[in-house]
């Protein structure tokens, strides 16, 4: 595949554009089905992430899983830092909330302010994971919501 220049669309290695550029993905339309009755199903969202079956958007039960488990408070620092929280927000949070629980809680909602649609309990999880936090995320695994 390769970008037409000065299009939208992309082109297979046989000159077939079965590929279209959207917002914030690149789309797959169907051979069979064409024109604008065709159907486009996302295929890797701009940022490289991918929606898993089961993902959602951070929410407060979600937080409170996180913040009622003591492996993931001995790590709420850590765990911000995977989270790609800035360095000074960090601070912030530490200076202005003196229980752990609450900095961890903070830290999180920072998160999901800053990444927004891109804040899921996946993206939490493979943060806690990689802090070793093991059973707070086989918790957030079993979460439904």
């Amino acid at each position: 595949m390769h970008w037409q220049s000065g299009s939208k669309s992309l082109q297979n290695v046989h000159g077939e554009n079965n590929y279209v550029a959207g917002p914030g993905a690149i789309q797959h339309i169907h051979p069979r089905e064409s024109g604008s009755s065709g159907r486009r199903s996302p295929v890797v969202p701009r940022d490289g992430t991918q929606e898993v079956a089961g993902d959602c958007s951070v929410n407060h039960d979600i937080i409170s899983t996180v913040t009622k488990n003591g492996e993931a408070l001995n790590s709420w620092k850590f765990i911000a830092r995977r989270l790609e929280v800035p360095e000074y927000k960090i601070n912030d949070i530490e200076l202005t909330n003196p229980s752990i629980m609450e900095r961890l809680y903070q830290a999180i909602l920072k998160w999901k302010e800053l990444k927004g649609r891109h804040a899921t309990k996946n993206a939490l999880i493979r943060a806690l994971l990689e802090e070793d936090c093991k059973q707070c995320a086989d918790d957030l695994k079993n979460y439904i919501p």
